[in-house]
């Protein structure tokens, strides 16, 4: 099978599987889901999968699914997927290691199922027919600047919030000024009387 991306960089690594035996819409679902993540979360996030921990949401193929606990309206636990993802990006960090990337900064840039060959079950000719799916995984090695762009976001965040905050207090002093400058006519005008 050939990549489906021809220029593949220095600081790429690829790995492909072809034949899974999985369903092409929950393939679909968890690479949108992993795309953008780096390897050891992607990891971590399908080990929870399997042990049923982590719903991945259906933002997808999702009629008839039903809602699932905390922020996520459709979801599922594609168990069976979800190990062979795991398989699958572990295969792409050894290529990776061997072609002397940090493993430790992989990003997954992409991920690409499609449709693999349908047969029928084995001794049946009628009505079910199997499903397969190939998957290409392209990782690359994440540079200082993306982790600076992180840095920054999050430095960006907490000054965010320290502003905020600053404002909430500016409000709550301004409130207890405002209360005390109105009480204070009424007890002038109470003395005058």
């Amino acid at each position: 099978m050939k990549y489906t991306i021809k220029d593949i960089k220095e600081n790429m690594a690829v790995a492909q599987s072809t034949g899974l035996p999985l369903s092409l819409k929950d393939s679909i679902i968890v690479s949108k889901y992993l795309k953008g993540k780096t390897t050891t979360r992607a990891k971590r996030d399908l080990e929870e999968v399997t042990n049923l921990k982590r719903v991945i949401p259906y933002t997808k193929f999702n009629s008839d699914r039903g809602h699932k606990r905390g922020t996520v309206a459709a979801g599922r636990f594609p168990v069976k997927a979800a190990k062979n993802f795991l398989m699958l990006i572990k295969s792409v960090e050894k290529n990776a290691s061997a072609k002397g990337l940090n493993v430790e900064n992989l990003v997954i840039t992409n991920i690409i199922p499609n449709k693999g060959n349908v047969g029928y079950h084995y001794g049946r000719r009628r009505g079910l027919k199997t499903k397969s799916v190939h998957i290409q995984i392209y990782v690359e090695e994440s540079s200082a600047k993306a982790t600076k762009k992180v840095a920054k976001k999050t430095a960006d965040k907490k000054e965010t919030k320290e502003v905020s905050d600053e404002k909430k207090v500016a409000k709550k002093t301004t409130k207890k000024v405002v209360e005390k400058s109105e009480s204070k006519p009424k007890e002038e005008v109470v003395k005058n009387d």
